[in-house]
This record gives C-alpha cells, structure tokens and sequence, in this order.
C-alpha cells in the first residue's frame, strides 16, 4: 500500500506540529510527502492520487474546516472527469481510503456537547466523509492532535508511533496489527530502541484505552446534559 500526506498549511515550515510529523513521516517506506502550495500542476496531482492507494488530507483547523490551500486544491484537482468518470472510465479515487490528521490547539474537553464548542471534532469534520462517501473512498477515523505544543515526552512518543501507524496499517485501530506492526520494527533495533519502543507502545495502548473511557463518559455526560 501506497500513502500520499497531502499537507494543507499555509505556514508548515513555522509549524512545530508539521515538523514533528514530517520527522515521523521520513524514513518510512511507500509514504509520499507532498505539501500544497498555491502553484498547482492539476495532472501531476492527479497522477498522485491514481499512484497511491491512501489518501491523507493533513492540516490546522481553521474556523471548523482545512485552510483554504485544501478547497482550492479540490476545486482544482477533483473535476468531474477525474472524481466521478465518465462511459469510458471509472472514478479515479474509488476503492481508494480516505483519512484526515487534524491539530488543533484547543483541548479534546472543549470538543464535545457540554464543551466550549459544542461538538465533538469528528462530527465538525463530518464534511469530508461526504466527500468521501461521493468519490467512493473508504473513510477512516481522523487522527485528531490537540494543543501539541503543550504534549510531554511521553505524549508524544505516542503520537510519533500513532501517527506512523496510520500512514501505514491497514486498521490503525486493530491492536493484532499492531502487535505485528511493533515486532516488525523490533527486529530491526538495538536493544536501546526495543526498550522505548516496548514503553511508547504501551503508552499508545494506555492512551487508546483512556480515549475510549473518556469517550463513553463523555456520551453519559451529554445525555445527562440535553
């Protein structure tokens, strides 16, 4: 499988969150980088797209959407003929995954009914699993980053692991795939590595597990809420 970042950030290289990301992003195999500028050759994006089996729409949010480098990117790159096909073709993205990695520097408390903003980030980016759904892509659960800048060491060893994982399993949320995921990368480390690999991996499964009760609370809380 074939993963291209398409990065949407009108200042990526003064973002710290970016250049974390691009650093978990390097050495892996069959991942393209690929951020967007204002200057768009639309054959070449759309020869990305054919070229690689998962898409992953990367940025800040602004105002409960992308930046505009990723509307403009859209209107320019999906036109009908290539989204939707024709009697000759078939859509070019169908079959395709579709996943989002969205920071944002509010706190995940401020993202739900009884929150500051009211609704949890998954149903506020509910608009590109439209998208989604009309271009005949899989969708997969957004990889959500809050106030990265305020993430200890541990944290973000987690998020370093739970981002490399979703560029490249085939469910990121699978935990067989991964145990398998974390023995293949084993294999190829010093005992040092092994040893903060084995930690990290266990602050992800802590951390995972964490997400679901605070997500289950949360549910609770907004129906005691409404």
């Amino acid at each position: 499988m074939k993963t291209l970042v398409i990065i949407a950030h009108p200042h990526r290289l003064d973002s710290y969150t970016q250049t974390f990301l691009q650093q978990a992003a390097a050495n892996l195999p069959n991942v393209t980088w690929h951020p967007l500028s204002t200057d768009l050759n639309v054959a070449q994006e759309q020869a990305l797209l054919r070229q690689h089996q998962r898409i992953i729409w990367q940025f800040p949010l602004y105002w409960y959407a992308a930046p505009a480098l990723l509307k403009q990117w859209e209107d320019a790159v999906l036109t009908d003929e290539f989204a939707f096909g024709n009697e000759m073709t078939t859509p070019a993205l169908k079959g395709k995954t579709l996943g989002l990695v969205v920071n944002t520097g509010e706190s995940a408390s401020h993202y739900r009914v009884a929150g500051a903003e009211h609704f949890s980030l998954p149903e506020i980016l509910r608009p590109y699993q439209v998208t989604a759904h009309r271009l005949q892509m899989h969708y997969m659960n957004p990889l959500l980053i809050y106030k990265f800048e305020h993430m200890d060491d541990a944290a973000q060893q987690v998020l370093f692991i739970r981002y490399q994982q979703y560029l490249t399993m085939t469910d990121p949320q699978s935990f067989s795939q991964q145990a398998t995921w974390l023995a293949q990368r084993l294999q190829k480390m010093t005992m040092d590595q092994q040893l903060q690999m084995n930690l990290s991996q266990l602050l992800l499964q802590q951390q995972q597990q964490l997400d679901d009760l605070q997500a289950l609370l949360h549910v609770d809380n907004d129906l005691g809420d409404e």
